[in-house]
């Protein structure tokens, strides 16, 4: 939390309400929390061998995330089962 429940509120009714913005933080070493304004935003797609069917997502990640935390991620975001295979490759535009 990086602004005060109470002083949110005073933010909105000057402002007339507006959306939350919500953006990841991590905890430094020092205990500090660093916001991270512009995460990583990553499109997926995921296309089934079987049926030859392709689903795509967009997941966004902080710069202390793992890929093995991006592949769970994909993971959920593609109802797929734990231990199924998942390849990550960058496509070039």
């Amino acid at each position: 939390e990086i602004v005060p429940e109470s002083a949110w509120l005073k933010l909105q009714g000057w402002y007339r309400g507006g959306p939350a913005i919500c953006r990841r933080g991590s905890r430094q070493p020092s205990g500090e929390v660093q916001v991270e304004v512009y995460g990583l935003r990553l499109h997926a797609r995921f296309v089934d061998p079987t049926s030859e069917k392709a689903a795509e997502t967009e997941v966004e990640l902080g710069r202390s995330e793992t890929v093995s935390e991006l592949r769970e991620q994909l993971r959920s975001a593609f109802s797929l089962p734990a231990g199924r295979p998942l390849r990550l490759w960058r496509h070039a535009d």
